[in-house]
């Protein structure tokens, strides 16, 4: 966040000018006066609920419940030549973890698996579903949920959902995918925002719209009051961060600066669509759109920061104006205005010294660990991340958690379900 800080008036002059009656401009000087008082009280009931301080951060011990976005997907379609390698894989991964069971739930009765697994040929599960388990059986993954769309040849893709949980049990669930909601498009730029109340969105071709289309109409209507004049903008490659190693892109970004707040969408944010989903299998969406929702909790979560530096903004303003009309009352005093004009003199020193303070104040705020990420960390389940990148900053598991808990709250509700009925409180 760029500093607030400017050259604050150090002193009031009176210089003798013309201009209008000084009835007038005393009258104006106490309305301008009553309303700061006022300003400044808001001020300073947001500033005796902001931390400046780091938010504590829960140590994760033993194995926890997460969902992981897919790091693994087939070069190219695949087809029954790919079932006996395929066996062979998920076996060697469920012997490797030693995992308890494996069940396969697809278009009709479960069917389950047991040790010992080496020769298991796993009859009757999909081949989607032998590729996407054989992948996420493997120890790494102990407490995962995965969501894959698997290519066929030949037929359409499958969906498929992964649960490797912590006692080592394996959940396989598949159906076939719905093309229609997975690359449907999207509104026009200018009817998303007309619908959903937010700024310009530049840069989207029709199916990112789709995905942010979907990621707003998600919000409950206080979320979206929250966002109103936001804007949406579409932006190339992500940099990427060292010190976050292979999950350093940071494939969207919220920013706060001043009077100005935007979210960013890079490129990447769409780069798992293709091969993945998130939600239930009858209603998938795209991984962008949980992307997206992402920044937007960012966004609502330093609503209440955004808000104080919109006052102080206009306090700056209002002490540079209330100068400027002060020192039109002249050097010449009328006896009668001199209690008059010591108050107001005292209000404006009062105005600038609180200035400072609250730019001291200010200064060491960080606008993602706000409030509302502190009451996600006191809630049980929220020290897991929710995902691996959950995990790097309070912050980014409370950005987590909520978009998990929008696009798929069965899964969000798996790892915890009180984070996922905070989401769905007044929490904003």
């Amino acid at each position: 966040m760029r500093s607030l800080a400017q050259p604050l008036i150090a002193g009031l002059l009176l210089a003798a000018c013309a201009g209008p009656p000084r009835a007038d401009l005393l009258a104006d000087l106490d309305r301008r006066a009553s309303a700061q008082r006022a300003r400044s009280a808001e001020v300073e009931r947001y500033l005796q609920h902001l931390d400046t301080t780091a938010a504590p951060q829960a140590p994760v011990e033993g194995v926890v419940r997460y969902y992981e976005l897919v790091t693994f997907r087939s070069e190219e379609p695949l087809d029954s030549r790919y079932e006996p390698g395929l066996r062979a894989q998920l076996a060697q991964a469920l012997e490797q973890g030693a995992a308890r069971s494996i069940e396969y739930r697809g278009a009709g009765p479960p069917v389950r698996f047991v040790p010992p697994w080496a020769g298991q040929q796993f009859a009757g599960v999909s081949l989607a579903a032998l590729f996407a388990a054989a992948h996420a059986a493997v120890p790494q993954y102990r407490g995962a949920e995965f969501d894959v769309r698997v290519a066929l040849d030949p037929g359409p893709p499958r969906l498929v959902t992964v649960i490797h949980e912590v006692d080592g049990s394996v959940a396989a669930i598949d159906a076939v995918a719905h093309e229609p909601e997975v690359n449907g498009a999207g509104p026009a730029a200018d009817a998303l925002r007309a619908r959903h109340g937010i700024g310009p969105v530049a840069g989207w071709d029709a199916r990112e719209r789709a995905s942010l289309d979907q990621a707003l109409g998600l919000l409950r209507p206080a979320e979206r009051a929250v966002l109103a004049g936001l804007p949406f903008g579409r932006k190339g490659r992500a940099a990427l961060l060292p010190q976050l190693s292979s999950r350093g892109r940071h494939c969207g970004h919220f920013e706060l600066e001043l009077e100005q707040r935007s979210i960013a969408i890079y490129d990447c944010a769409f780069e798992a669509d293709a091969h993945a989903f998130v939600g239930s299998l009858d209603r998938p969406l795209r991984p962008s759109v949980r992307i997206i929702l992402h920044e937007i909790g960012h966004a609502l979560a330093a609503a209440p920061l955004g808000s104080l530096l919109l006052d102080v903004m206009a306090s700056q303003r209002e002490a540079r104006q209330m100068v400027d009309e002060f020192n039109q009352l002249g050097r010449r005093v009328q006896p009668h205005e001199v209690a008059h004009l010591e108050r107001l003199q005292g209000e404006i020193e009062t105005l600038q010294a609180n200035l400072t303070r609250w730019h001291a104040q200010l200064q060491g705020a960080d606008h993602l660990n706000t409030s509302a990420v502190r009451a996600f960390l006191k809630l049980e389940g929220a020290s897991s991340g929710f995902t691996p990148y959950g995990r790097t900053t309070p912050a980014e598991g409370f950005a987590e958690a909520f978009s998990l808990c929008r696009t798929d709250p069965a899964a969000g509700r798996r790892i915890s379900r009180e984070v996922c009925d905070f989401f769905e409180s007044d929490w904003i």
